[in-house]
């Protein structure tokens, strides 16, 4: 009796930690108790700003961003990383590109993410960033814009 209890128990744990072997475990790296750091920018203009600056070999995790838009005239915003002081050279869109309304007086406010989870980062497929590189917004058009986030960056 004791025999076929110690077989079945030998043969649950076997299948058991094949199944967690063969599915492996990719932590989120917001979730995992890791520093969140937090950046912001405001921008005026049509113009490339660096939010967040490369450290090498590091990758650069973004947890939830929050982008504020006044209406007015033809402005939109776009997340990209690349290298140089703007993100210049190899530069990859990362972000769907967010478009103000047009008539004055109005706005958008935009929350991507809970920060509770990884949205862009290098495991993240064909939004994939490469380490060592620098998180940049693009913005076109003249009416104030502001984007403010946090990520982890390790």
């Amino acid at each position: 009796m004791f025999k076929r209890i110690a077989f079945g128990l030998a043969v649950a744990l076997i299948l058991f930690a094949g199944n967690a072997r063969a599915q492996g475990y990719i932590p989120d790296h917001c979730l995992t108790g890791l520093h969140q750091n937090f950046t912001s920018g405001s921008i005026s203009s049509a113009t490339t700003t660096s939010l967040i600056a490369p450290i090498t070999g590091a990758n650069i995790y973004i947890c939830q961003y929050v982008i504020n838009q006044a209406g007015g005239s033809s402005t939109s915003l776009q997340l990209e990383y690349g290298t140089g002081s703007t993100c210049g050279t190899g530069s990859q869109t990362l972000s769907a590109l967010f478009t103000a309304p047009t008539t004055a007086g109005t706005g958008n406010n935009t929350i991507v993410g809970s920060g509770d989870k990884t949205l862009i980062s290098t495991n993240a497929g064909a939004q994939a960033m490469v380490p060592s590189q620098r998180l940049c917004v693009v913005t076109v058009g003249s009416t104030v814009q502001s984007i403010a986030g946090t990520f982890v960056q390790e």
